[in-house]
């Protein structure tokens, strides 16, 4: 992480600094080394799943919610708004339990694994079903996010 920020002089007093980021990705990457002595991930010695982060955190029903939390803790982000924006959108998931299962009991359970079919897609391996289970997903996020607009108004009154 020092290699990826340096320390510049604030200007009043001696001991004021201000972390100052040297790249333009917002998210650290190739620190192998520090998730296995943190014991981010599940290692092969592990008994159990919650022996790791992942395990203890990983509260995904889905395909894709296991691949983002897995992203998340592989390449943490290092731009401090964008991390506290995260914070604050897993704050709002954890504290509304309403929220909380309305989207993934409603919404969320209708959606197929979107990366797995853009990847196929891509691949130019898709068949009419993926493509007709693609275009169910517009229509459902469309729903989602009225419906996530509705609650967030309903938390700002």
């Amino acid at each position: 992480l020092a290699s990826y920020s340096r320390l510049s002089f604030s200007g009043e007093t001696s001991s004021s600094f201000t972390p100052v980021q040297d790249v333009p990705c917002q998210q650290m990457s190739n620190y192998a080394t520090a998730l296995q002595a943190l014991n981010v991930m599940k290692s092969k010695t592990d008994v159990h799943d919650t022996f790791s982060l992942y395990g203890l955190l990983n509260r995904a029903r889905t395909a894709m919610g296991k691949r983002r939390l897995l992203t998340w803790l592989k390449q943490p982000l290092v731009d401090v708004e964008a991390l506290a924006a995260r914070h604050d959108a897993v704050e709002a998931f954890t504290q509304d339990s309403e929220l909380r299962e309305t989207l993934r009991g409603t919404h969320l359970r209708q959606i197929p694994d979107v990366e797995r079919l853009t990847r196929k897609l891509e691949r130019e391996r898709v068949t009419l079903q993926d493509l007709c289970r693609l275009y169910q997903v517009s229509l459902c996020l469309c729903r989602l996010l009225t419906r996530a607009r509705a609650l967030r108004r309903r938390g700002e009154e």
